[in-house]
Order: structure tokens, then C-alpha cells, then sequence
């Protein structure tokens, strides 16, 4: 069996192949096409003052500028923290000329980066990205669109580089929703470090994905970190246990974000753990980390395996 047959394999949900997509989208541009059909003038971020319909023109003209700048189809881009919400318009305007986001924290060490192949780091230190858009059109038609089998982002960590398709974002974005029941009727809030996994998944995915508005004004449902201070409804951690509580959501980017809500694997999703090593299978496990020798290492007998 080829390794792309072994990762394909680890991909599946019993007989369940990821090619039967359970997600209603294309990719992940279509979000916020979708919320804009019937929902172009209600506000999902009211801290930003943007409706969905303006959000999506200000996503359109920062298409129009990358595209202005040679930026297109399965070029990685390094995309750091802006102002809010321009980090999130500029992850959907690169997603909308076909690129790819590359994600790391400031500790994550360039050799890594550099594996990465980033054919440019978008960063505020050097960049006043609204007002570089302003003279673009608000409406944009690619030149190609996503599927939902191609990269959507890079997670670079010390020693490896994880990759994510638009299908393994989605379908993770997808288990949240059932996990913590998050529909359009609630708000909820997070505060996430931008331009990381987490901050895609729930910051940036997520209140398109349900339609929940996303606000600090008395939010149903607060989700951060184990090190925030205050009420929190849902915990997110990367440490593993043998049992979690009942709102902590383990959080492990090979398995597309989180795994687990409590100790239930999220939607589509199969977890083994045994002699400090996880055995992941179903459609949320990652497109493979971009060192193949790692790859040839970890997916083993259909499953995914990850040392503890």
C-alpha cells in the first residue's frame, strides 16, 4: 500500500470514506458567501461594526489586492496578526485566490518555516492593510476555487509541519457545532491567540459556520484557553489525560483541532490510546505532516499514530 493509500485510509470513518463529504460547503470561501445570501445585513462580529455583507466586500477587496500582487492558487502565505477583524478577512481573501495560510507562533523556530516554502509573511509591522484596499472593487470572481480535498493552512510547530485541507478544517468546525450545540440562536466569545489553529477553528470558522453572533456583550457560551482567568464554559487544552471533565476540549492539530469534548471524540472521528501513544482514524486526521519520512513513520495498520 502507497503512503498516500495508508493516509487515505486513516481518513476514513469505518466504511464512511472522507470523498462522502459531510460538510453543506465547497470549501471554506463559501462560508461567508453562504451567510451573505440571506444574512447580508446582520452582524456577526458587533465589536467590528461589519454586517456579513460588509465583511465579505472587505474580504473581496483584499482578493483584489493580493491578486494585485501575484498572490494565487496553492501559494503559502504567513499570514501574522492584525487588527481585529482584519486578521480574519485577510484568511478568507487568501483562501478566496486559492492560497494557503502558514500559521506559527513568534516562538516557532524559522528552520521550520523555511520547510514551509511561504512565498510571503503578511504582517502589520510593515503593512496598514485597510488602508491598502480601499481602492479595490467589493466584488471578486477567482480565477479558480478550492476543493475541498487541497490544502487550506500549515500549522508549523518546532519539529514538524502539519497539513490541513479545507474538507479536515470544516469537518472539525462541523464536530464543535454538535459538540457544544452552538446554532444561530446563541453568541459566544473566545479570546485566542490570532493566526493560531484554535483561533481559526473558533474565531474565524465557527460563527460563520452556525451563524452564532460572536460578542464579549453577555455571550451564552466562553470558550478559552486553561490559563484564562474568569468564567469559561468550555476549556481548551493540548495536555492529554486519561479523562477529561465534562467542558474540556483537547485540542491536537494532526486531528484537524480538537479531538475530543469530554472524553466523546468529536463528529467523524475515532480515538485508541494505549503504551503513550494515540491511534486516530476518521475524516478530521490531517493530509500528512510535509516530511514524508515522518509520515511513512506515523500512519500505521489505517491509523494515524501520535506519541504521547
Amino acid at each position: 500500500m502507497t503512503l498516500h493509500e495508508r493516509i487515505y485510509k486513516a481518513q476514513c470513518y469505518g466504511n464512511v470514506e472522507p470523498i462522502e463529504h459531510m460538510v453543506p460547503y465547497p470549501n471554506i470561501p463559501a462560508l461567508v458567501e453562504g451567510e451573505t445570501v440571506k444574512f447580508a445585513d446582520r452582524m456577526l462580529f458587533p465589536e467590528s461594526g461589519l454586517t456579513n455583507g460588509q465583511f465579505r466586500s472587505k474580504v473581496n477587496q483584499t482578493a483584489h489586492w493580493l491578486d494585485e500582487k501575484g498572490i494565487g492558487p496553492l501559494d503559502r502565505i504567513h499570514l501574522k496578526p492584525f487588527p481585529f477583524p482584519y486578521t480574519q478577512i485577510l484568511a478568507y481573501a487568501i483562501w478566496s485566490v486559492g492560497g494557503s495560510l502558514v500559521m506559527a507562533s513568534d516562538e516557532i523556530p524559522n528552520a521550520s518555516l523555511r520547510k514551509c516554502n511561504i512565498k510571503e509573511t503578511l504582517s502589520p509591522y510593515n503593512l496598514d492593510i485597510a488602508d491598502e484596499i480601499q481602492r479595490h472593487s467589493t466584488d471578486f470572481t477567482p480565477r479558480v476555487k478550492p476543493l475541498l480535498a487541497e490544502e487550506a493552512c500549515i500549522i508549523a510547530m518546532d519539529d514538524r509541519q502539519i497539513q490541513l485541507s479545507h474538507y479536515q478544517c470544516l469537518i472539525n468546525v462541523n464536530g464543535i457545532m454538535r459538540g457544544m450545540e452552538i446554532d444561530d440562536s446563541l453568541s459566544y466569545y473566545s479570546e485566542l491567540e490570532p493566526a493560531t489553529l484554535p483561533w481559526l477553528l473558533f474565531e474565524t470558522l465557527l460563527p460563520f459556520f452556525t451563524g452564532a453572533i460572536f460578542s464579549d456583550k453577555s455571550p451564552d457560551i466562553v470558550i478559552n484557553n486553561s490559563n484564562s482567568t474568569g468564567e469559561v464554559s468550555y476549556i481548551l487544552t493540548s495536555d492529554w489525560k486519561s479523562s477529561f471533565a465534562d467542558n474540556e476540549c483537547f485540542v491536537i492539530p494532526e486531528a484537524g483541532g480538537v479531538l475530543m469534548i469530554g472524553n466523546r471524540p468529536i463528529h467523524l472521528m475515532n480515538v485508541h490510546s494505549s503504551n503513550k501513544a494515540l491511534s486516530l482514524n476518521g475524516h478530521g486526521v490531517m493530509m500528512g505532516y510535509l516530511d514524508e519520512t515522518l509520515n511513512r513513520k506515523s500512519f500505521i495498520d489505517d491509523k494515524l499514530v501520535i506519541s504521547l
